[in-house]
């Protein structure tokens, strides 16, 4: 009878389930088709055990059973990982075989096959925390000081914020990082901590001695070996695995040294040598490689520390047995166990007692951090407690089975720490890789309370997926009311789609352009909690705070109970503030079934697969609406790329997620504009904290969007093409569909909405508090439509009459930003000037120079005209922030576009004075005056009086303390001659003459101011100056 292969005997011990998802799994996995063809051209023939038998690997077929053979013996850390099932619980690892296992899957990395590494390094990272050694030194630790570093010092870290930030005593110290054994895996890591001493214990590489690296490695040393400079110019571009290694060691800028010593793994540093490793290693920005020959290296450190440092890349060579059944063949830097013990004691007599602060070795002390006798140097132990040091740190052992926290930090005896750095202790727990279950669902979403929201949940870790969807009970708008929400999560370009509203026809898809986030991927800093039951079930819980952009007022908690076969059985996140996206959310799961869910779990939706974007309205009649849009101070005031609302739409809003104290300090505004009822699917357009910007594709970022307002319509795509009468509609306005002037919304147009009118703007408060909205709001939730709450609204924004329930007019001019979105108002002057002005005159003062900028006047003929007035442009365009509108063009017709919005949304702005503006590049008819008054020499006189001095200088320019000095001069004289200021930045002064109109950040001159007046303000103006 045939022996049976490794992917055979798979299928006969566990299922043919095991074998078929191994099978599609490798199908699925990206492979390195170079390394995979090098990898089979060498005809290995790798271990086996009984009863399969030895064979070349010679096929890419033959990588199936190295896969076999990780499930068979390792199934503990494999079986998932290479199946895509559940383990079996019965399913052990076989430490006799366990090696065949693990040499299989070096061979596969070899192979160029590195996702099933990947997979499991990203587990190993959520489960264990992805966490490092950090520990502080003394400032001065020299002939064996007393250690300030104990046991109880030590911390591991997950990531910057968990760092003290201030070291535990008054004295100075050295803060110091380790890490080991990254194996080419360090892009996985996550982020370390900030200190001032980075050390890796080594194996930056992983199998290098038998990779097709090594092989380059060697026949490029055989060439240049001898010159060394022109290898090292070769090395640095070669791409090598270790290249790239050492560039990431060496870029890890936030330590003032980097400390390296060589492992097994790491086979070009042992064949160079020691003095071409330690230039090597410096040209990639690793300034300290430590050797076993060589003495103790100083370092030195800003704070004044000094630390002494000594490494060796030593590990043992073990023989075959035990858990290991095969030779290692990564041998660089490691000692025979019988010979090497001699070897070590002769290599090291160098050292005295007291000689080094930290002893870095590549492998552990026996007895000691995952070291075990008859697999390491006896001599080891014996050199660290003869020199003291105060940390001993080391690496190379970091089998699966090894996890356990007690035994990676010891006090080793005389005031000594000592660390495992490869291996990273206990953290969080291991969510099962593939299941899927029931799932109740009770929370907040945008302000909207849902309750019992039954649904269904599957998760895919190793195919990056995920789904969620419920039906909850929705009471916003009527007693029975439901919200339907499907939420599918890909590692694809769009990787996360929402369908709302409904499952069928009745929702809308919306995709989202996020990178990809594993559901439970937060696990892997959280920290545990006590042992709880969830519906009868044991299980642990986890908590974790997620740092939030926006301030910790809004940072999420999360907490998670996980069972100890890793299905979550209850997870909460609760989101701090009073935002529309703060509350609670917390989903329980059951029903759970362990394996790879079916492939139709993660079938689109509907509305995703067959409806999006949605299908436009047929009906193509233009109509106006009255819309409303809450806003904020700095936001744009255009409705190009923003959402807004109906009443009922913005009433809904408002009572709901715009109901937060910070909404109560914004303003609304009533608006006015023309649409074609053809409307689109609804886009999400809102102000990301520089400009407007809509989501969405197609034709969601042309036509008018409409939806039901708080996605609840209950009618087809969310009301697209509903007038929503109960619950009111929301809208948005894409930037793309909007008309340009005096053309009519169509499809023959090609554009949908046109010239939209601000009618009034309030201040919300006022809508909120002093008119009760939100209060009356309350007493109408279930109860749609929201009679009483619109009524009060419509009357807030009517007039401005307190007896019929209105607010007060917030002029528009006084909440415009002006530095318009980035741009300071010179800036937009300079725009405007580069367009169209001719520059007049300049003049000198002894201090000062003022430059009169420009007139608005007819067009001059002639090419000498323009020249000179190009010349004067130059001059004074080629100071500080103008210059760059000199070479810019194109900012300043960004610019010229914003006076064009400020015509629509500035009525107090005449016409007259901007539309000319906007017409052609042409110099207009009637005249602006803006004069420029600058400190002379102010970079010079910078330099010269130092930043104290610069201060009080400046203070004095402006009048600080009281002073009436020159430009608090200036502001006296524009003020009596009706000149408005526009700025003072720092040594520049910008009064423009203009007819004055309190709060505008724009400038012209109305019809009835003569130009004699203007030269009259220019002469006094320029007299002041001097």
């Amino acid at each position: 009878m045939a022996s049976p292969t490794p992917l055979e005997l798979l299928r006969k011990t566990f299922s043919a389930a095991a074998s078929d998802g191994l099978a599609k799994k490798f199908a699925d996995t990206p492979k390195d088709p170079w390394k995979l063809k090098y990898f089979l051209d060498l005809k290995e023939t790798s271990p086996q055990a009984a009863p399969c038998v030895k064979c070349p690997e010679t096929e890419e077929s033959h990588m199936l059973d190295l896969l076999a053979k990780m499930a068979l013996y390792a199934p503990e850390s494999w079986y998932e990982i290479v199946t895509g099932q559940k383990c079996p619980a019965e399913a052990k690892n076989d430490y006799p075989n366990i090696g065949v296992a693990f040499d299989a899957s070096s061979r596969l990395r070899r192979a160029g096959i590195e996702w099933y590494h990947n997979e499991l390094t990203t587990q190993w990272m959520q489960s264990h925390g992805g966490i490092v050694p950090f520990c502080y030194l003394p400032a001065t630790l020299q002939g064996g000081a007393s250690a300030l570093v104990e046991t109880k010092s030590w911390q591991i870290v997950h990531s910057e914020d968990k760092i003290p930030p201030q070291p535990p005593t008054d004295s100075p110290t050295v803060r110091v990082v380790a890490i080991s054994d990254t194996h080419l895996l360090h892009h996985l890591l996550p982020k370390l901590p900030q200190g001032d001493l980075l050390i890796h214990c080594g194996d930056l590489s992983y199998e290098e001695s038998r990779s097709q690296d090594a092989r380059e490695f060697d026949e490029k040393w055989q060439e240049l070996g001898e010159n060394f400079p022109e290898f090292l110019k070769w090395f640095e571009c070669s791409g090598l695995a270790a290249a790239k290694a050492l560039r990431w060691l060496g870029s890890e800028s936030r330590f003032e040294h980097r400390v390296l010593v060589a492992g097994n793994h790491d086979y070009i540093l042992e064949c160079i040598g020691e003095r071409n490793a330690q230039l090597l290693c410096k040209a990639f920005g690793v300034d300290c490689y430590l050797h076993t020959r060589n003495p103790p290296k100083d370092l030195h450190f800003k704070s004044g520390c000094k630390v002494a440092v000594w490494g060796s890349g030593v590990s043992a060579k073990a023989g075959v047995g035990g858990q290991r059944a095969i030779q290692s063949g990564n041998v660089a830097f490691v000692y025979d166990m019988e010979a090497g013990e001699s070897q070590f004691r002769e290599e090291t007599e160098h050292l005295d007692e007291g000689s080094a602060d930290i002893i870095v070795t590549h492998g552990p002390p026996a007895n000691a951090l995952y070291g075990k006798s008859g697999r390491v140097l006896e001599s080891i132990a014996e050199l660290v407690n003869f020199v003291k040091p105060t940390l001993f740190l080391c690496g190379h052992e970091h089998n699966p089975d090894n996890w356990k926290i007690e035994q990676k930090v010891v006090d080793m005896g005389g005031g000594i720490l000592g660390v495992n750095c490869a291996c990273t202790g206990s953290g969080g727990p291991v969510v099962a890789a593939q299941w899927s279950g029931a799932v109740r669902f009770d929370g907040t979403m945008i302000g909207i309370t849902l309750k019992g929201g039954i649904g269904k949940f599957f998760y895919d870790r190793p195919g990056q997926r995920y789904r969620l969807n419920y039906t909850a009970t929705s009471k916003l708008f009527h007693p029975d009311g439901k919200l339907e929400q499907d939420m599918l999560a890909k590692n694809t370009t769009m990787a996360m789609n929402y369908t709302w509203g409904g499952y069928g026809e009745n929702g809308a898809c919306n995709p989202f352009p996020n990178k990809y986030s594993d559901f439970f991927g937060w696990l892997a800093i959280a920290s545990p909690g006590a042992n709880q039951t969830v519906e009868g079930k044991p299980c642990r819980q986890w908590t974790a705070l997620i740092p939030s952009p926006m301030g910790k007022a809004t940072d999420v908690n999360m907490t998670a109970c996980v069972a100890d076969d890793g299905s979550v059985l209850e997870m909460v996140q609760k989101v701090g503030g009073t935002g529309k996206f703060s509350g609670d959310s917390r989903y329980r799961f059951s029903n759970i079934t362990f394996g790879p869910p079916e492939e139709a779990a993660f079938r689109p939706s509907y509305a995703c697969a067959e409806n999006w974007p949605a299908k436009p309205c047929e009906d193509e009649e233009v109509e106006t609406l009255d819309i409303y849009r809450i806003f904020g101070k700095g936001e744009p005031q255009v409705l190009s790329n923003r959402d807004t609302g109906d009443v009922l739409g913005d009433v809904s809003f408002i009572c709901t997620q715009g109901s937060g104290a910070e909404y109560e300090s914004k303003f609304i505004t009533h608006w006015k504009v023309n649409v074609s009822k053809a409307f689109g699917q609804y886009a999400l357009c809102n102000f990301n904290g520089t400009a407007n910007v809509c989501i969405g594709q197609g034709s969601q970022l042309k036509r008018v969007g409409r939806r039901g307002s708080q996605i609840q319509s209950g009618k087809k795509a969310i009301g697209q093409c509903d007038p929503n009468v109960d619950v009111g509609s929301q809208y948005s306005f894409p930037e793309a569909g909007q008309c340009p002037p005096n053309v009519v919304p169509s499809e023959a147009s090609g554009c949908y909405w046109a010239n939209p009118r601000p009618v009034r703007t309030v201040a919300a408060n006022c809508v909120m508090q002093d008119r009760k909205l939100l209060e009356v709001c309350k007493t109408e939730f279930g109860h749609a439509p929201f009679t009483q709450s619109a009524a009060i609204f419509k009357d807030a924004l009517a007039s401005a009459d307190l007896t019929k329930g209105g607010c007060p007019d917030v002029p528009i001019a006084t909440i415009v930003d002006c530095t318009m979105q980035g741009h300071t108002t010179v800036d937009i002057i300079m725009a405007v000037l580069l367009l169209s002005p001719r520059p007049l005159s300049y003049h000198k003062t002894d201090m000062l120079v003022t430059v009169v900028a420009l007139e608005y006047c007819r067009a001059v003929q002639g090419s000498n005209a323009r020249e000179e007035g190009d010349k004067t442009k130059r001059f004074f365009i080629e100071k500080g922030q103008r210059s760059k509108f000199f070479f810019d063009q194109e900012s300043s017709k960004k610019i010229f576009c914003i006076l064009c919005e400020m015509a629509t949304w500035l009525p107090a702005v005449p016409e007259h004075v901007i539309l000319p503006m906007l017409k052609s590049r042409s110099p207009m008819h009637r005249r602006l005056s803006i004069l420029f008054v600058m400190i002379e020499n102010f970079d010079e006189q910078a330099r010269i009086l130092g930043p104290e001095n610069l201060i009080k200088f400046l203070n004095n320019q402006h009048g600080a303390s009281g002073r009436s000095q020159r430009f608090t001069m200036m502001d006296v004289i524009c003020s009596n001659h009706q000149v408005t200021k526009i700025e003072t930045v720092g040594e520049e002064y910008v009064p423009a003459a203009w007819k004055f109109v309190k709060g505008l950040c724009a400038v012209g001159v109305v019809p009835e101011d003569e130009v004699e007046a203007h030269c009259s303000v220019l002469e006094r103006l320029l007299k002041a100056g001097r």
